[in-house]
């Protein structure tokens, strides 16, 4: 893993997101990486878990006003 690596989430689609997701959790649970790279893992990761939880709220969100408006 590239230290310090930014991600940019801006134009990142949930699907891709999840994969890179399931990626860092198998990176970390592998215990391969030494203790920075897993420490930058775990951030990443953080990034990524937030992104996802908005992006499925956001689609909740939606979904329930499509509902609403079905009514």
């Amino acid at each position: 893993m590239t230290k310090n690596k930014e991600i940019d989430l801006s134009n990142m689609k949930f699907e891709n997101a999840m994969k890179r997701l399931e990626e860092i959790v198998s990176d970390l649970s592998s215990g391969k990486a030494n203790l920075e790279d897993m420490v930058a893992l775990y951030k990443e990761g953080n990034l990524l878990k937030d992104f996802c939880s908005k992006k499925i709220a956001e689609a909740k969100m939606e979904v329930t006003n499509i509902l609403d408006e079905e009514k």
